[in-house]
């Protein structure tokens, strides 16, 4: 696109190599000149030079310098003036490339997995190998989740090399965590009212929650009062794995008397469980609170009253044990794979199934009772 006048100024349309375009003012009110670092832009796209473009359509530098670095042959040196600089300013950019790649469920949670990262090393200088594996290995969550992480900083630093602002992608060199291994940990009915009870609130009425309803963490971490409907004893668990996880939940009804005492006082706009400020909107918030309601848990296990129960069980087995228990009373897998956020039934089939009663126990459980 030729250069065009808006008031005495002459202006350009800019196109980055993600297919995003701009406006972008080219600071003079001289036609011959505007023509000549237009003519600068096009050449520059003709060489690849995506990161000089990319800094110049979001602003990070002017017109004029790039059109004096290439006239005194000093890229090199404005090249190097980029080289550190705040990361987070590349996000949006990369968030439009990703969704060529990627689904937007899976693009929003790369992107929060990424402000983590950028958030520890905000700068382009701190991203080095050493730091990034640091960063990952400092993360308060196990392999599998961790594994996410990886592939999430993966996809950016592909993005980043592909735009010029790095050579290689150290995601490359830094090992991905190993997946966790199979893991079914489960209490019973009465062993997980005993572990509910140990714990002050909000741990208790959240541990409830979770237990009684199978729903994971950073899920029930979002739950405000609003997403409570009284009547059908159901809860709104907006979660953002998959689509899904955002689903409506019913509550098994020894622990809904706690869920309702958490909603006590509270305004409709307001989070059952607010253990950390900002949990709701930033992941590394959602993560400190998600840490307080672990550690909460096992200080709970390490209690004389709870010694015969195993020291490992964690936060997300209750997920385990309320698909074993509704395994074991015969409930619908479809029902309980949909309180799990599970696309189908298949995977509580895989994992729960050999926990359902023959008819031999269904008949001899009904004799005792």
């Amino acid at each position: 696109m030729s250069p065009f006048l808006r008031g005495k100024i002459w202006w350009t349309r800019v196109t980055g190599l993600d297919g995003q375009s701009k406006q972008r003012s080219l600071e003079t009110g001289d036609a011959a000149t505007a023509k000549e670092i237009d003519g600068t832009l096009a050449w520059l796209r003709s060489k690849h030079e995506w990161a000089l473009i990319d800094a110049f359509l979001h602003g990070l530098i002017s017109a004029g310098q790039l059109y004096n670095a290439v006239r005194l042959n000093t890229l090199d040196k404005l090249r190097a003036s980029l080289s550190d600089v705040r990361m987070s300013d590349r996000l949006d950019a990369w968030e439009k490339w990703a969704r060529g790649n990627a689904t937007q469920s899976t693009v929003e949670k790369y992107r929060e997995q990424i402000e983590i990262l950028l958030e520890k090393l905000p700068m382009l200088s701190d991203l080095n190998r050493s730091n990034i594996s640091l960063a990952l290995a400092s993360l308060p969550h196990s392999g599998s989740t961790k594994r996410r992480y990886h592939a999430a900083w993966s996809s950016f630093f592909k993005y980043l090399v592909e735009i010029g602002i790095v050579e290689v992608n150290p995601m490359r060199q830094i090992q991905a965590p190993r997946p966790n291994r199979s893991r079914e940990l489960w209490l019973s009915l009465p062993d997980m009212m005993r572990v509910v009870d140990a714990q002050p609130e909000p741990f208790r009425s959240l541990s409830a929650f979770l237990h009684g309803a199978g729903v994971e963490i950073s899920a029930a971490l979002r739950v405000r009062v609003r997403d409570v409907d009284v009547q059908a004893q159901t809860v709104r668990a907006r979660g953002t794995k998959t689509h899904t996880r955002d689903r409506l939940v019913k509550v098994d009804a020894w622990a809904w008397p706690m869920v309702m005492e958490a909603t006590q006082g509270k305004m409709q706009d307001a989070l059952l469980w607010p253990l950390y400020d900002g949990q709701e909107r930033s992941a590394i918030a959602l993560a400190k609170a998600s840490g307080m309601a672990y550690r909460a848990l096992k200080r709970a296990l390490r209690a004389d009253a709870l010694h015969d129960l195993p020291a490992t069980y964690t936060v997300h087995d209750a997920r385990h044990s309320y698909a074993v228990r509704h395994v074991k009373l015969g409930t619908p897998y479809k029902r309980i794979s949909h309180n799990l956020g599970h696309a189908d039934e298949l995977q509580v089939i895989k994992v729960y199934g050999k926990h359902r009663l023959s008819d031999q126990e269904v008949a001899s459980q009904e004799a005792q009772t």
